[in-house]
């Protein structure tokens, strides 16, 4: 089932790591990756730009870093997001209803699922509560081994307030789940079992990745003592970046009413030229620079950038500020007052009147 309602959101992932762990080198982006991810609310395309190490004397030349939130969006192989296999599978199990009936309460919200796709989901939800790769014959566990280290990601995924908790430790560099647990409490004494798992795996620990949480912080220092613990980075940058969230949301406001602008009198230069055309008269240069400057004017504007290190905003106000520039430079060219100067300061309706007199 279609839902021609449902947004669509464009990610970026690139990992946060500039340097190899392993031999100190520079890492570089080495290859983009491009999913479809169906969440709950809104459709998500990811594109991830994974990193390896530059050097050639690497020991782990083969190794891929990727960004750290991807297996907390949606797990290996799958085209619905993590919320959407929490949200079945917290049906299923805390809310005991059938398949059929899951489905019609996912279909009376207009998402996009078949039945079997239920059961699926729901399948890899208890998949994710009971992972336990501490079995020896686990491949898993073997490929682990075989890299030689762990980079443990501990993080709670929740939606809706007053459900379950789900806890996951992920692999951060290879995506695989180490363990899953399901809880409605989340303090330091019911986490320390849960985190300590980590050593029956006997695989050395590089670091820990995990956010500010009140009893996770605690629970890892106690839990794996030792062990070199930071908090996510998107986490910490996230908060400070709080105060600029109302500065930001404003611009992008502004940005967003001058490419409708831009787009107007776009719109009227395509008409002007298709008038002058039928009018037998020449169509003046100036005008073919101005449509040029506008749909880079309209690219710039759509322009989109990281969040939280490079706003999209931000991005599209400096990109915006380049072609404006690039305007006034064609401008002087042409003597200080040719016809491709075009303010983009003025309103759309006074571009309109300039550029129609100038050009008669």
């Amino acid at each position: 089932m279609k839902n021609e309602n449902r947004s669509t959101r464009t990610m970026v992932l690139t990992p946060d790591a500039e340097i190899c762990p392993i031999c100190g080198a520079p890492l570089r982006i080495c290859q983009h990756r491009e999913r479809s991810v169906i969440g709950l609310d809104e459709t998500l395309q990811l594109i991830m730009r994974d990193k390896k190490c530059s050097s050639l004397e690497c020991p782990q030349p083969r190794l891929r870093f990727r960004n750290l939130e991807e297996p907390r969006i949606v797990l290996p192989s799958s085209s619905f997001g993590m919320d959407v296999v929490l949200e079945i599978g917290y049906m299923r199990f805390q809310k005991c209803k059938s398949f059929p009936q899951i489905y019609s309460t996912l279909t009376e919200r207009r998402f996009p699922i078949s039945p079997m796709a239920v059961q699926y989901q729901a399948r890899k939800y208890e998949a994710l509560i009971g992972c336990q790769i501490s079995s020896p014959d686990s491949p898993a566990l073997a490929k682990l081994r075989k890299r030689g280290f762990l980079l443990p990601i501990i993080d709670a995924v929740q939606y809706g307030g007053g459900e379950a908790v789900v806890y996951l430790i992920i692999d951060g560099l290879s995506g695989i789940p180490l363990f899953g647990w399901e809880t409605m409490v989340r303090g330091k004494i019911e986490l320390v079992p849960f985190i300590g798992q980590l050593k029956a795996l006997h695989i050395p620990i590089i670091g820990i990745v995990s956010d500010k949480e009140t009893g996770l912080a605690p629970a890892i220092a106690e839990a794996l003592p030792g062990s070199p613990h930071q908090f996510c980075q998107r986490h910490y940058l996230g908060n400070v970046s709080k105060p600029m969230d109302k500065d930001l949301a404003h611009l992008g406001e502004e940005i967003r009413v001058k490419e409708e602008e831009l787009r107007e009198f776009q719109r009227d230069l395509i008409r002007l030229e298709a008038r002058t055309k039928e009018e037998g008269k020449p169509v003046p240069a100036d005008l073919k620079t101005a449509k040029e400057f506008c749909e880079a004017a309209r690219a710039a504007a759509r322009r989109q950038g990281r969040a939280t290190t490079d706003p999209p905003a931000l991005k599209q106000h400096n990109e915006l500020c380049r072609v404006k520039k690039a305007v006034s430079v064609a401008a002087r060219k042409k003597g200080g007052t040719g016809n491709c100067s075009i303010n983009c300061g003025r309103s759309s309706r006074q571009q309109r009147k300039g550029v129609a007199s100038q050009i008669d």
